[in-house]
Formats: C-alpha cells, sequence, structure tokens
C-alpha cells in the first residue's frame, strides 16, 4: 500500500511543517514522512508569504513525498495535493470543496486551505518533494489583512482521521502520476475555468479569460487581443464574489 512505510512524526509546535520536514531530510532521512504540527511559529505559503497557523484550530501537514518525476511535473503534484485534500474534505464533511488554481482550497468564497510544495534536490537530481498542506478547521478569528478571504471548514473532530485520508491519497497519486486521470476531478472542482483573472508575467500585470486545465495542471488562458497563452505556475487573481 502507498506510504505504508511513512513516518508519522506528530509535533506541539515548530516554525514550518516544510522546514521541518526539509531539515529532516538534509540530514540523511531517504523515506516518506507524515508530518503534523498543532502550531506554526512561521507558517509559510507561495510566493515567500506567511501563512496564518494558530494553536488547536488548524490542521497544518506536510508529507515527504519521492515521487518517480521530474521537476517539470512539478505543477502536477500541486494539482495532485489540491485533489487529496478536496476528496478528504468531501470524504469527512458535508462541504464542497473549489480549487482556486494552482494551489488554494475555497468554500464559498472563502479560502480554507493554501498548498505549497518544494522540491528537494540531491546530486543535482530531483530527491523529494515536501507537499506542505494549511487547512483552516476551526478558525475564526483572522488578522484584518485576511479577515475578508478566508475562511474555516468548521470541523471540529478528530484531525486524525483527516490527515490519514490526505496524506493516503497524495502517496496513491504521486505513485502513479503518469495516470492522470485524477486531473478529471481537479477540473470538475475549479472555481477558475470561464472566469476573468488577472495574472502577472515578468513584471507585468495581463487581464485574462482562464479557458482550461491541461493534464499536466497548466491553465490556459485567453488574452483580450485573443492571442492564448499556457501558465505552468504562479499566482493568479479572481474576484470570487
Amino acid at each position: 500500500m502507498a506510504g505504508e512505510n511513512a513516518r508519522r512524526i506528530i509535533l506541539d509546535e515548530t516554525d514550518s511543517t516544510n522546514s521541518y520536514a526539509k531539515r529532516l531530510i538534509s540530514g540523511g532521512f531517504e523515506g516518506e514522512a507524515v508530518i503534523t504540527a498543532k502550531r506554526q511559529t512561521a507558517g509559510r505559503g507561495r510566493q515567500g508569504k506567511s501563512f496564518y497557523s494558530p494553536g488547536g484550530t488548524g490542521l497544518y501537514l506536510s508529507v515527504i513525498l519521492r515521487p518517480d518525476a521530474n521537476d517539470g511535473q512539478f505543477t502536477l503534484l500541486t494539482a495532485a495535493t489540491a485533489v487529496a485534500v478536496c476528496e478528504a474534505i468531501e470524504e469527512h464533511t458535508a462541504l464542497v470543496p473549489e480549487i482556486k488554481w494552482v494551489n488554494d482550497i475555497y468554500i464559498g468564497d472563502r479560502k480554507v486551505c493554501g498548498i505549497l510544495c518544494e522540491s528537494v534536490f540531491r546530486d543535482g537530481r530531483l530527491d523529494a518533494v515536501v507537499a506542505g498542506i494549511g487547512i483552516n478547521l476551526t478558525t475564526t478569528d483572522f488578522p484584518p489583512e485576511l479577515d475578508a478571504v478566508a475562511g474555516s471548514l468548521g470541523f471540529d473532530k478528530d484531525s486524525e482521521a483527516l490527515t490519514r485520508s490526505i496524506a493516503g491519497r497524495l502517496f496513491e497519486l504521486c505513485d502513479s502520476l503518469s495516470d492522470r486521470s485524477f486531473m478529471e476531478y481537479y477540473r470538475s472542482h475549479s472555481c477558475v475555468i470561464g472566469k476573468d483573472i488577472t495574472f502577472t508575467d515578468a513584471g507585468v500585470t495581463y487581464r485574462a479569460r482562464a479557458l482550461s486545465i491541461d493534464d499536466g495542471g497548466g491553465l490556459r488562458v485567453s488574452l483580450p487581443n485573443g492571442q492564448q497563452k499556457l501558465l505552468s505556475g504562479g499566482e493568479i487573481s479572481l474576484r470570487l464574489k
């Protein structure tokens, strides 16, 4: 079974579960692992952003994966992580999650989860991927800058079952990345396709319409002049209200 030999690490507090995982790998750890913390003092998001991680109200999880993949499939791994999270939410709640390309999970117009996947190289080769997942389970008090966009699942049950579901599915997907059938789920849960968005490329901000998501996790968009462009990473903005 995928991930059955993964090391389970439970922390009361750490700076960041992703940072902890990367330190573990740099110290010589060669296996897979599932790491959770009750609180993060320096939770990290994409592009250097912080992730609000108060104690006792969130699930802060990092999974060390050993994919038979190359760094060019990085967007695909992030998409697989989003699918694993959404499937687990649907399994354990009555909620219907949506995915904001490429790495955020929403319930309605509120962001409830962020994902940060990081590659670890050894001798010039991809050695591991650390999939970091932060979910607001019962968080209600957010900093002013997050108050209008952040929300929570309202999940007050044992988070270990949710952790097992996410990690188990993620190990399965990681072991079979060449079978990209999970991308159908990803597309069906997208809150981006068909929407007007903005994105930044080389310091220039563009407006576009999101057309589709390909099997590699790339977002195809149409610019106002009719030109199409395939985005393979980065951040986009869209209005959900």
